[in-house]
């Protein structure tokens, strides 16, 4: 049974002993992507899905369960969304229509096995523009770093030794990027970040007017447009 709190929210789903959580509102407002994980928060194998809150329907959208991963703000563009799954043993980045109908791979696989492409996020303004957070081996592995698939070419927007460089957001109108950083990496002490993305013809991608938006590192998370 879904309960009201005290202070008027509504509780949407029945999650049990699963964990359902990352939800992401379509752009008119009318359904939601979420993943719920089975093993607890964070821990799969998961599965990303899609409640339809004016008939209640729950529709499952990726290949089975594993452990899919979606990110916040920017995963549900137009008519097109991305998610991350490890379908074919790591994480890569996928895309689907609006419906979670005729998923396709838009990150390429890099040598290095242990690769894993997490947490992918559309410009607003191009969802050919994605960026995406990457580690190699486990995700508790330090550090972690960003990077950006154009038109499916991959280009490095952090270099991934001195920080570690987590949870990219694009603003509204798609012209500046929010990020986590530690710059000590073995102290996670967190700052949150704002830059702009280069894009000169002939040029890779690359941060510009890097900005520390937080009034100083501690514990800082999760930052918002």
């Amino acid at each position: 049974t879904l309960s009201r709190r005290s202070d008027g929210a509504v509780q949407l789903t029945s999650c049990a002993n699963s964990s359902c959580q990352n939800p992401v509102f379509s752009p008119d407002g009318t359904r939601i992507l979420y993943n719920e994980f089975k093993g607890g928060f964070g821990n799969g194998p998961s599965a990303l899905l899609i409640l339809d809150l004016l008939s209640g329907n729950v529709s499952t959208i990726t290949f089975g369960e594993q452990t899919a991963m979606t990110s916040g703000r920017g995963s549900w563009i137009g008519e097109r969304i991305v998610f991350s799954s490890d379908v074919v043993g790591h994480q890569q980045i996928y895309s689907a229509d609006s419906n979670g109908h005729y998923p396709s791979l838009v990150s390429t696989k890099q040598s290095n096995a242990l690769g894993q492409y997490i947490k992918p996020v559309m410009n607003p303004g191009n969802i050919d523009l994605i960026t995406f957070e990457y580690y190699e081996g486990t995700e508790s592995a330090v550090p972690h770093r960003l990077g950006i698939l154009k038109n499916g070419s991959l280009f490095w927007l952090t270099e991934g030794s001195l920080f570690d460089d987590r949870l990219p957001s694009w603003s509204s109108d798609g012209h500046k990027l929010m990020f986590q950083r530690a710059k000590n990496v073995s102290g996670r002490s967190n700052g949150i970040f704002t830059t702009q993305i280069a894009d000169v013809a002939g040029n890779p991608p690359a941060l510009s007017n890097l900005r520390q938006v937080s009034g100083k590192e501690d514990v800082v998370t999760y930052g918002s447009w």
